[in-house]
């Protein structure tokens, strides 16, 4: 059985465009007989750490979001991924500090044995500014990540 982990900020319930996303591959996955896992956060921690949604597991952890943006994963995120098997991962939204972690933590501790898809959501601007000031100084780690993953979706 194909066993594929996504990464994201955002799952349901929180409700965003990559949420939706990330929750329609996923069912998709799931009724196709794969073995679907999501990694996400929950900034507020009111959130199950493990559950089982419709068919597909969910793993939260905290994460700090000041202001809604950045999304920085606790340390128990990277020590989480290290620990899981996958055959494929799928890591979603290029914006947020999560993404660029992810990958790197995957990159260091699996190899190229294990392949990444990465979906960018990306938005050409962003919604405050010192989200854009920050873009700035970011960026480059971005664009880094995209050109060292497998496939772009």
């Amino acid at each position: 059985m194909l066993r594929v982990v996504h990464i994201s900020h955002l799952f349901p319930p929180y409700v965003g465009g990559s949420s939706y996303v990330v929750e329609n591959i996923t069912q998709n996955l799931a009724a196709k007989n794969c073995d679907v896992e999501v990694i996400t956060l929950d900034e507020r921690g009111k959130l199950p750490m493990r559950e089982n949604f419709n068919g597909v597991i969910v793993t939260r952890f905290r994460g700090f979001a000041p202001d809604g943006v950045y999304d920085v994963p606790s340390p128990e995120v990277i020590k989480y991924i290290k620990s899981v098997e996958a055959d494929i991962f799928h890591i979603h939204s290029i914006s947020t500090v999560l993404a660029a972690v992810a990958f790197y933590t995957i990159r260091h501790h699996k190899g190229k044995r294990c392949p990444i898809v990465f979906t960018s959501h990306y938005h050409a601007k962003g919604s405050k500014w010192h989200s854009r000031i920050m873009w700035q100084l970011y960026s480059p780690i971005a664009k880094k990540v995209l050109r060292s993953v497998d496939c772009l979706h």
